[in-house]
C-alpha cells in the first residue's frame, strides 16, 4: 500500500499487484477451497481489486499516450 502511495502512476507496481493476486487467488483455490462459499470471498474481492489495477494501467497509458501526442 505504501508504495501505491509513492509511486501511483508506476505501471510495473500495478503489473506486479495484478500477478500478485492472481497467485493470492490460486493459493486460496489450492489450500482452502471452502473460503470460496464465503460471503466476501477471495474470488470477489481479488477481482475489485485486479480491476481496480487494470483500470490504473489503462488509465496510466491513456494519459502517456495523450501526453506523447502533444
Amino acid at each position: 500500500g505504501l508504495f501505491f502511495l509513492k509511486w501511483p502512476r508506476s505501471i510495473l507496481l500495478h503489473s506486479l499487484n495484478i500477478i500478485g493476486l492472481i497467485g493470492l487467488l490460486l493459493l486460496i483455490i489450492c489450500i482452502a477451497p471452502l473460503q470460496l462459499t464465503a460471503a466476501f470471498n477471495p474470488v470477489v474481492m481479488n477481482i475489485a481489486m485486479l480491476m481496480l489495477s487494470v483500470v490504473a494501467v489503462q488509465l496510466i497509458v491513456q494519459e502517456q499516450n495523450k501526453d506523447l501526442k502533444q
